[in-house]
């Protein structure tokens, strides 16, 4: 009775005992201090044909199997950190060659010299041993540890090895078969190269397709996922390739069209590690026989020299590899670990060296299934181990009580939006950050409240929803305020908020100063970093993360934390980083940006003059951009009149673009266009050592040109091709400072002090990109060696002297130039240094 019963062969029934293995299996071993995924492949060998008999390996289980190992692979390709990775190729190409070489050319020597192999079994068996699977991947992604340097050594080098040892299966079945012939070979690479092309150009561009033309359906886009990853392996196999190889490619196809941080991704690992890898781990477990094991000494030995073989060559390869790129001890051994498992693919190959070519015995075989569960079980007990502790080690180094933890307050009015703003939130939420995001809806007071606090909190649930379906947890928050604005404020300073992510609708109205009465509001009475979103779609279809950086940002005291925000966003959603920023800026924003991590590949284009960024995005950004501005609050120290208006012109430009303004945090010590208070009552203001009145110019140029020629008359004092020089440097970036009152500044060699030249234009330029006719341009010229806060400073004290109308009515009424100059020093006024 027990014999007809036994092994379950009703197919409900062996799916049901594979979902008890996977549910109990991993909790009993971690009562032994054991790997859930080593206990998972335990189970499958207690219930399997060799012990229990309780299950045997159908082709039920073969191809769930098969399944899970594909799902494995391909989510290593699509979480491998491609920038990571990018920068660190030669590290994946060094140690891939080293962990295949190594454990091939020492299993060749072993086996043609005391195992009695011929040379084709042997360079077959080197090339299995060279080989491995990434099978303790889902422990480093648990530990969040998926993006140390080793750990993506590792995984860029699978591909190298796999590739190794696919090539040289081809190379010995050709042999075999008598067809390894020059036009066999030419054949193979033939159809591998158009196989990668088509995939590696194909696949990315379908998805987009996908992604764009059918958004927020879930449950299309994983059906979508999982026909890819399945007929591109498919593929991969009529290529001459494994299947296992077009999983790994298909995971990099997608590796950016799927964000790190989104709900997406954390369904498509959270169905892998639930369901498809532990099949994968059960089919493993039942291909072992422990009365193989136990029944002779002749299979424990040749598995002993098997695994002796493995662990020599790997972890030499590891050494050498961690010592040349000067990492650490547990990173040898992590990588060590992640190399040396040995599951499903490395018995593919045995069995094809024992059915198809007999180059193998049978002896043989059942010595590599040893050999898989004793290198899955030591893999994955030094991950664990190692990983673990690589984890708690970067915790205990990030810890910092002084530092303000990130939390991100979430202001939501707009139900259709919401979903969007989260996407926002997500990408700028830390991997390792324990705090939740801050969904928050302020309810107007008034006498319709409840309706107001119930719509409310519908609106939260959809939010917290959204970031709960991305394994992140969400605190809503609800006030009631007849301020909205304050209500905000009132939230950041409650839950100690380090930014903030809102909504905008990307209407702009002359009414407005910058965005309308709320956000401005907000802007002005808040102190943390302010996120103002206009989304047309999911940030995950993004292509690419444009920047526009202003000159000067990179002395606001928030510009690092603007630039880390940015860089969140880019590596979360795995998009390339552009930053636009005049020349002349780039060297000191750069150094800003390269110091800042997470630390990615970013190319910098320079402008030729800030006034024509809004023309340069028009023609460079693509629908599919993400485009971010770095905006400056009104009183920062790169802000002027004009940088009010780019949100809205920006806007209007890429109507079909997202795009983001980020308003770094001000601190209450940062530069301000007010005198510095360490400087004395007594420095002298920029002296006005020359006023044109009544100047006709038609462009900002003719005016800037009228002064250089004015004050410095001879070629002696500036030869004329560095006076064209220094015109095209001044007008290049220009400051309106005030309604009608352009500054143009720049360094000159020959100058000792600074100098400041006045214009006054009758009639006024129209078209300057100035919200009214320029009426009045300054130039204020100091010397090269002249101290770069000090000239900052000497901006800000003449932004100052024009935020009043009263400054520029008394240029304007001036009939004589020392009248002019009279305006200058007339009111007392702390002044910078001269």
């Amino acid at each position: 009775m027990f014999a007809e019963l036994f092994p379950i062969r009703h197919p409900l029934a062996s799916f049901w005992l594979v979902m008890v293995i996977i549910c109990v299996a991993p909790l009993v071993a971690s009562r032994f201090r054991l790997p859930g995924l080593a206990g998972t492949i335990l189970g499958g060998a207690l219930v399997g044909p060799s012990a229990l008999r309780l299950l045997e390996r159908n082709a039920t289980i073969e191809l769930l199997g098969s399944v899970g190992l594909l799902y494995l692979i391909f989510v290593a390709g699509l979480t491998l950190d491609l920038n990571q990775f990018l920068r660190q190729k030669h590290r994946s190409i060094v140690f891939g060659l080293l962990s295949f070489g190594f454990p091939f050319a020492l299993a060749y020597w072993v086996s043609t010299s005391y195992l009695g192999f011929e040379a084709p079994a042997a360079i077959l068996l080197g090339s299995i041993l060279g080989t491995h699977t990434l099978i303790a991947f889902p422990i480093v992604q648990r530990l969040g540890v998926a993006r140390d340097a080793a750990v993506v050594m590792v995984v860029g080098a699978t591909l190298l090895t796999d590739g190794l040892g696919l090539l040289v299966l081809a190379g010995v079945v050709r042999w075999a078969s008598g067809s390894a012939g020059v036009f066999s070979w030419i054949v193979f690479g033939v159809t591998v190269a158009l196989y990668l092309l088509a995939v590696l150009w194909g696949v990315p561009r379908l998805g987009r397709w996908f992604f764009r033309t059918f958004p927020n359906r879930p449950h299309a886009e994983l059906a979508f996922v999982l026909a890819v990853l399945f007929g591109v392996a498919v593929l991969a196999e009529l290529a001459g390739l494994a299947a296992i190889v077009g999983a790994f490619l298909t995971g990099l196809a997608m590796n950016r069209l799927i964000p790190s941080s989104g709900p997406f991704m954390n369904r498509i690992v959270f169905i892998g590690d639930s369901l498809f890898i532990p099949f994968f781990l059960v089919s493993v477990g039942l291909l072992i026989d422990f009365r193989v094991i136990l029944g002779g000494v002749s299979v424990l030995l040749l598995a002993v020299v098997l695994l002796a073989i493995l662990a020599v060559g790997k972890s030499l390869a590891a050494l050498l590899a961690t010592g040349a790129f000067r990492l650490g001890l547990r990173q040898f051994l992590l990588s060590t670990g992640l190399s040396v498992p040995q599951a499903a693919a490395t018995l593919a190959v045995t069995l094809i060296g024992y059915d198809q070519l007999h180059l193998f015995d049978e002896r043989l075989v059942n010595a590599v299934v040893v050999l898989i569960l004793l290198s899955c079980l030591a893999g994955s007990w030094l991950v664990e181990k190692q990983g673990r502790a690589i984890a708690e080690s970067a915790t205990d180094m990030g810890g910092d009580s002084t530092h303000r933890p990130q939390r991100i307050l979430l202001p939501l009015s707009n139900p259709q939006t919401a979903p969007n703003l989260v996407g926002v939130a997500l990408a700028l939420h830390e991997e390792a950050s324990e705090e939740p995001l801050y969904p928050l809806v302020v309810a107007p007071a008034g006498r319709n409240v409840d309706e107001e606090v119930a719509r409310a909190e519908a609106m939260l649930l959809h939010a917290t929803q959204a970031a709960a379906a991305a394994a992140v947890p969400a605190s809503p928050l609800t006030r009631v305020d007849l301020n909205v604005a304050e209500g905000i404020c009132r939230a950041i300073a409650e839950i100690r908020a380090s930014s903030v992510v809102i909504g905008w609708n990307g209407d702009v109205s002359a009414r407005e100063r910058i965005f309308g009465r709320v956000l401005d509001q907000l802007l002005d009475r808040s102190t943390v970093l302010v996120l103002v979103c206009r989304l047309e779609k999911e940030i995950a279809s993004a292509e690419r993360v444009v920047v526009a950086v202003p000159p000067l940002s990179h002395r606001l005291p928030g510009f690092p934390g603007t630039v880390r925000a940015i860089k969140l966003m880019a590596d979360r959603l795995r998009k390339p980083l552009v930053i636009l920023t005049p020349a002349r800026d780039r060297e000191p924003a750069q150094a800003v940006v390269d110091r800042v991590s997470p630390k990615l590949p970013v190319r910098w284009d320079e402008l030729p003059s800030w006034p024509g960024v809004v023309e340069t995005l028009a023609k460079q950004a693509t629908t599919g951009d993400l485009v971010l501005l770095v905006a400056a609050r009104q009183g920062a120290l790169s802000w002027y009149r004009g940088l009010d208006r780019l949100p809205g012109r920006i806007a209007q430009a890429l109507p079909q673009c997202n795009f983001v303004a980020l308003y770094p945090a001000p601190e209450s010590d940062s530069p301000s266009m007010t005198a510095p208070a360490h400087q004395e009552e007594s420095a002298p203001a920029p002296r006005a050592a020359g006023v044109l009145l009544g100047v006709q110019a038609a462009s900002l140029e003719q005016a800037a040109r009228a002064l250089l020629d004015w004050s410095l008359p001879s070629n002696n004092v500036l030869p004329a091709d560095r006076r064209q020089e220094l015109l095209e440097r001044l007008v290049g970036f220009q400051l309106e400072i005030g309604p009608g009152v352009v500054l143009l500044h720049a360094s000159l060699s020959t100058l000792s002090e600074p100098k400041l030249l006045v214009c006054v234009l009758e009639p006024g330029i129209e078209g300057a990109d100035a919200d009214e006719p320029v009426r009045v341009v300054l130039v204020l010229l100091s010397p090269t060696d002249f101290p770069a806060q000090r000239h900052l400073s000497n901006l800000a004290w003449l932004a100052q002297r024009f935020s009043q109308p009263a400054m520029l009515e008394r240029l304007l009424a001036a009939t004589a130039p020392e009248e002019a100059v009279a305006a200058f020093t007339s009111t007392p006024t702390s002044a910078p240094t001269g």
